[in-house]
């Protein structure tokens, strides 16, 4: 079943890491803030995230002991990090994950400007925009370009959609009224514009989660 490992390692999780749970609401700032920062244990731990971090689970865990360096674009607190080693196992040891964010919520996460990549070519095997690239508006044709040459391997990116309905506008004018919101085509028109290939792209499931459509692609 799509899905289940995630699953499988949110129930583990709320079991077991209470102790992360409760560092996240110490330094949680105000719940608006979090709405828009994205990049949040709510937001990482629910279901609209379950086909990245499946997918993540079964390219990189077939990679053996060499090491997998990750830059997580957007990531808010960095929990994104802490997942992506549960989901490795014992060779959780062998990530190397570093968070960025224009308004990071923890110090597990850098400030960077939002408009740029600084890093050199080919330095990371993974590049995550993980509902990021709405909020990125005029700044999101520069990112992908740098994630194109940052990369080694994969870019991540999942997505909020343009609206379809009165009631998703409305959500979208909430969430980010500043935010550019794009349909599943214009993205991957974009995408090869860039000078990207896509390698995957799927509606992710909103049985959980309808308050508006939202698409996953892998990049290279």
């Amino acid at each position: 079943m799509r899905g289940l490992p995630f699953l499988l390692l949110l129930a583990g999780v709320s079991a077991t890491d209470q102790g992360t749970r409760d560092a996240f609401s110490a330094i949680r700032q105000s719940d608006q803030h979090a709405l828009m920062a994205g990049g949040t244990l709510e937001s990482t731990l629910s279901s609209h995230n379950a086909q990245f971090f499946d997918w993540f689970a079964l390219t990189f865990n077939e990679s053996g002991s060499s090491r997998i360096s990750v830059l997580d674009v957007g990531g808010g607190d960095g929990i994104t990090g802490t997942v992506l080693r549960e989901l490795l196992g014992p060779s959780g040891g062998r990530l190397n994950y570093t968070c960025i964010d224009s308004t990071p919520i923890s110090t597990d996460c850098a400030a960077y400007d939002g408009t740029a990549l600084s890093y050199p070519d080919n330095s990371y095997d993974l590049v995550i925009f993980k509902f990021v690239l709405h909020h990125a508006a005029d700044n999101t044709v520069g990112l992908l370009q740098d994630a194109l040459r940052v990369r080694r391997a994969y870019v991540a990116v999942t997505e909020d959609l343009k609206a379809e309905t009165e009631t998703q506008a409305k959500r979208n004018m909430i969430h980010d009224f500043q935010g550019v919101f794009r349909g599943r085509l214009e993205w991957e028109k974009l995408f090869e514009l860039v000078g990207f290939s896509i390698d995957t792209s799927e509606v992710i499931s909103t049985a959980l989660d309808s308050d508006v459509a939202r698409h996953f692609w892998v990049l290279n």
